[in-house]
């Protein structure tokens, strides 16, 4: 009788699956894996570590537009990619008033973090042109805003969480949608901090070279 054949090892995630995160801004501190619909094909140990003597407490948070990590876009320094976000969709109405989402401004705003920044968000109402124009460039602004952060902070908690959730895929979960929207932006930063890429601030504007507009 011959033995059974060994057990194969999980290595990849072809082997077995998908692995898959799931968060948002109020994301539980569980491991990867035990969160809602989760699945994890690597070793859960790896997020029981510190970083620089700072746990990894609610990890799912650093991937969270509302993660405070200030970082320059457009120029200009934000609190969070929620700051940035909504400074860009302001922009399109009234550049006085979203100036007050940068941290320049010493607003209450801009120092606030990215709740608050959210809640701001109809601070100007736009017009259905604008409003249009913004469905369009949206995605576009969040991950030219997500890349700043994230490679200028490369030596970051934030940034080395991001490299720890290997190649999973990173899906964000909007409490007013059925449907998580997955984060591909993240995924190709992820790739990119983990080929030890890295920047500094420049006064590019980011948002006239994805708007058109000077």
């Amino acid at each position: 009788m011959t033995a059974p054949p060994a057990k194969k090892q999980k290595t990849e995630q072809s082997d077995e699956g998908i692995s898959k995160i799931y968060f948002f801004s109020r994301s539980a501190d569980n491991l990867p894996g035990e969160g809602t619909r989760e699945t994890w094909l690597f070793d859960k140990n790896m997020f029981k570590g510190n970083f620089e003597h700072r746990t990894y407490k609610n990890w799912r948070q650093h991937l969270s537009n509302f993660d405070v990590l200030p970082f320059t876009w457009s120029g200009k320094r934000f609190n969070t990619i929620e700051h940035a976000f909504q400074y860009a969709k302001i922009r399109l109405a009234d550049a006085t008033e979203a100036y007050k989402f940068t941290l320049d401004s010493e607003t209450a705003l801009g120092q606030a973090d990215g709740v608050e920044a959210q809640k701001m968000r109809k601070i100007v109402k736009l017009n259905e042109e604008q409003i249009a124009f913004w469905n369009i460039i949206s995605k576009r602004i969040m991950a030219s805003a997500a890349r700043e952060k994230y490679l200028q902070n490369a030596g970051s908690l934030s940034s080395h969480i991001l490299k720890l959730t290997q190649d999973a895929e990173l899906w964000h979960i909007v409490s007013r949608k059925k449907e998580a929207d997955r984060f591909q932006h993240l995924e190709e930063i992820r790739k990119m901090l983990k080929d030890g890429k890295s920047r500094d601030a420049t006064n590019k504007d980011h948002w006239a070279a994805i708007t058109g507009i000077e």
